[in-house]
């Protein structure tokens, strides 16, 4: 019963980290239908659920770079 508790040094952390869904997910798929996104916060790497229009700022107001730069991506 090794590896309980997923810690940042486990080689699949950002993967798992990045692959939950966020508290309230269902919540939030009911009340916007297919409008629901998620995306992953720069600080935490979680991933919370937004609206299109949060989504839109998240892409077009810097959030979706800080991310990338986070990852080692590279920001275009």
């Amino acid at each position: 019963m090794a590896n309980l508790i997923m810690l940042p040094e486990h080689p699949l952390f950002e993967v798992i980290l990045s692959s939950v869904k966020p508290p309230g997910w269902r919540q939030a798929s009911e009340r916007l239908g297919d409008e629901t996104n998620y995306v992953a916060d720069p600080e935490t790497g979680l991933l919370r659920t937004a609206t299109p229009d949060e989504l839109m700022d998240y892409v077009w107001g810097g959030e979706y770079d800080e991310r990338l730069e986070q990852l080692g991506e590279e920001v275009s």
